[in-house]
């Protein structure tokens, strides 16, 4: 299987949408289809609507921020496989560490360094498509 699969689906989650647009951007050579969502909310309708291998997700830490939305989606059988790739300029140990307890699989600090970037999502997306 090829590193990056044309038929991986990756959700972009973040409450700035230039980032989101850069981040597209960034994983253009990819061969996945994207779709965005601005707030958590939206990213939970988005994930049944598109149904991504894959999301990248920054949305704070407001009542439906990362790690609910992570929380959530790790404890639904429906969606426990999806890789989710947390993106904070905000890291600090205690976030990093509830963020591991919700189920995050990755993060990157922003500002994000495209190449890291790249090489964790291909990580995650061979992993998602590895899994039985």
């Amino acid at each position: 299987m090829p590193e990056s699969s044309p038929k991986s689906r990756i959700l972009i989650a973040d409450e700035n949408f230039a980032d989101s647009e850069l981040l597209k951007q960034y994983l253009g050579d990819l061969g996945s289809e994207f779709a965005v969502a601005p707030d958590g909310v939206q990213t939970l309708a988005q994930v049944a609507i598109f149904q991504p291998n894959l999301i990248l997700i920054d949305l704070g830490k407001s009542q439906l921020g990362s790690i609910e939305i992570v929380r959530r989606l790790k404890s639904d059988p429906a969606t426990r496989s999806i890789s989710i790739l947390l993106l904070s300029a905000f890291l600090e140990i205690r976030d990093i560490e509830a963020a591991v307890v919700a189920g995050i699989d990755d993060f990157v600090s922003k500002p994000v360094n495209q190449v890291e970037l790249v090489k964790r999502v291909k990580n995650l997306l061979l992993l998602y498509h590895a899994r039985p």
